[in-house]
């Protein structure tokens, strides 16, 4: 049935994509509530007054939220219009993703990675947010698709394609500088073989690249900021001590989060790569600098983000393919069919066990909208996600606990206990305060996949309380009188 599939891959391919497209859009409503970061890319270009540089102007590349204000010229609500453009470009991505390992490995072997990346935990556990990891990826996977057609068929109008989805995808993501390197090798090597005109023409790609430095001259480029709070010790000694733990980690979590029957069938096809024939050696060559270049730069600076690995997965699957496919025939069906059932209960769990991460904020903040619409609130909670729930964006009406000369009765306080120095805050106004409690919301959460907000994100630890249950209550309360 598969080498049926596979002489006319466009019906299939069809299929797959509209599942991802319309499975995605069925859940946009699954999620208790949304990330800070998503509500930078949301008003990237019509930032809150409160919060002016943190709203992503000096971080965060524009090209998601680009596509996001196109979208949402037609939506007209932005966390729509975000939610939209993640599932519609997590659902595109299978297409290069088939294209690439089709060209590289096999028809075969092209088909089912896109499958597998179908049902894969990883992507699915982001793809559903307003967040730039699914754009990112299908911009990635294209202009890999771009770099093999041009090195492997010496197509200089490939070339230029990838050339040009890699700056896309580096003004969506900052993780997308690590394509240029790759392109500058690639473009340098079919230019010594082809020729100078050949280069000319492929160098036409780089027209992106240019557009995304007079970006960042204009916006300002503050990558570095995210560094500033971890990263390794300064000494050399310190340096090789803090790798080889992040190491330890990798090597560990990666076949869980790949799936580990996946992860089984990627080792297997590893050994079976045919090492002799071009197409195949420039994956494994492509595939293995990718992934070394995605682990020094975060197990040296960034941290234990098992998210960030979302666009190199695929590399994965693809040798995972392979590894299937070369599986006698007689088990070649039952082994992809276990495959893809794993990763698809995993899955399944994931977007369970972390659907109400942050739940009770939203909730929370839902009943001060409808409620207390114009009480001023003194907020102990993250303040931009706080606003954006109770739908004051702009505007007065939030203090931080710091700014209040000391409650009076009548004060109303909402508190979310997730952060320690918020449970402490409210044990004191226990002390001191006799208090109505108005509303009390509560989440629970197993973090299958990281936590984005648990006290272990961008840690090693994440991977060994996984299945350890969060819980995070937002209360509102009106100060009454002081106690006696």
């Amino acid at each position: 049935m598969l080498a049926r599939m596979t002489t006319r891959p466009g019906p299939a391919l069809a299929v797959l994509v509209t599942l991802y497209f319309w499975v995605g859009a069925s859940l946009h409503g699954l999620n208790g509530a949304e990330f800070l970061d998503s509500l930078r890319y949301m008003f990237l270009f019509h930032p809150p007054a409160f919060e002016l540089r943190a709203y992503g102007r000096y971080f965060h590349p524009p090209f998601y939220s680009l596509l996001l204000e196109a979208v949402r010229v037609v939506v007209g609500e932005p966390e729509a219009a975000g939610k939209l453009v993640s599932n519609a470009m997590g659902a595109l991505a299978l297409l290069p993703l088939h294209a690439l390992v089709a060209r590289c490995l096999g028809k075969r072997e092209g088909l089912l990675a896109a499958a597998l990346y179908a049902v894969a935990a990883l992507p699915w556990r982001w793809n559903l947010r307003v967040l730039s990891d699914a754009t990112f990826t299908c911009l990635f996977l294209t202009a890999l698709w771009g770099f093999a057609r041009g090195h492997l068929d010496r197509s200089a109008g490939a070339m230029a394609a990838g050339i040009f989805a890699a700056g896309l995808a580096a003004a969506t993501r900052n993780q997308g500088f690590a394509l240029a390197p790759v392109a500058v090798a690639l473009l340098w090597v079919r230019a010594r073989d082809d020729g100078f005109r050949w280069a000319a023409r492929a160098a036409v790609g780089w027209v992106s690249w240019i557009a995304l430095a007079f970006t960042h001259l204009l916006r300002g480029w503050g990558w570095t900021a995210a560094f500033s709070g971890g990263g390794p010790p300064p000494d050399l000694a310190g340096r090789a001590v803090w790798c080889a733990v992040q190491l330890e980690f990798y090597v560990a979590a990666m076949p869980y989060l790949v799936g580990y029957p996946v992860a089984a069938a990627a080792a297997y096809g590893l050994l079976c790569m045919r090492r002799t024939e071009a197409s195949e050696r420039f994956y494994l060559v492509l595939g293995g600098t990718l992934w070394g270049m995605w682990f020094l730069v975060h197990a040296m600076v960034v941290g234990f983000t098992p998210r960030y690995f979302e666009p190199v997965l695929p590399l994965a699957l693809g040798a995972a393919a392979r590894g299937l496919v070369s599986l006698p025939e007689r088990r070649r069906g039952a082994a992809a069919i276990a495959c893809i059932a794993y990763s698809a209960a995993f899955t399944i769990a994931v977007l369970g066990s972390l659907r109400d991460e942050l739940g009770d904020l939203a909730r929370a903040g839902r009943f001060i909208h409808e409620r207390l619409p114009d009480q001023r609130i003194v907020c102990a909670v993250e303040e931009p996600l706080a606003r954006y729930y109770a739908g004051r964006m702009e505007g007065a009406g939030f203090v931080h606990p710091s700014e209040v000369n000391g409650l009076v009765p009548g004060d109303v306080v909402w508190v979310q206990t997730s952060m320690p120095r918020n449970g402490a805050y409210l044990q004191e106004i226990d002390a001191r305060w006799e208090t109505e409690i108005l509303r009390q919301e509560k989440a629970e959460w197993v973090p299958l996949l990281e936590d984005a907000y648990g006290p272990d994100s961008q840690t090693a630890a994440w991977f060994y309380h996984r299945y350890t249950p969060r819980r995070s209550f937002s209360i509102v309360l009106r100060v009454l009188r002081k106690r006696p």
